[in-house]
């Protein structure tokens, strides 16, 4: 099995804007996201600039600040893997979702209320 090529300055500098878009999202401070964190708030804007690497426990720790999943933190997928074709900030992915939610909701109301109005089926 090869490696995977290790992540570039430039993947390294999106996670950070991602991160501080995160941040701000929540109306966290970089001295809230220190403190959970347990590292400086320098560390915080390191990371944010992407001059610093996220290790795997403080993503984790993020994903429980933030509500969200590690995947939603590094982009990968939104929510139950559901993907769309346009790159949307977490606060709109989880709008879109809810409305999505919403609909479907919507639709089943429809359909048993529908079904309910219904005349019996006979089976003579």
């Amino acid at each position: 099995m090869s490696a995977q090529p290790a992540a570039s300055a430039a993947e390294w500098r999106r996670l950070g804007a991602r991160l501080g878009v995160l941040r701000r999202e929540a109306r966290k401070s970089q001295h809230d996201i220190a403190a959970a964190l347990s590292i400086p708030r320098s560390a915080v804007s390191e990371l944010e600039r992407g001059n610093r690497k996220l290790d795997s426990l403080e993503l984790a720790q993020l994903a429980r600040v933030y509500g969200i999943s590690a995947d939603e933190i590094l982009g990968l997928r939104i929510d139950a893997g559901v993907r769309l074709g346009v790159d949307l900030c977490p606060a709109d992915y989880r709008a879109v979702l809810a409305y999505a939610e919403f609909l479907h909701h919507r639709e089943s109301v429809a359909t048993a209320e529908f079904v309910s109005e219904a005349p019996p089926i006979s089976h003579d």
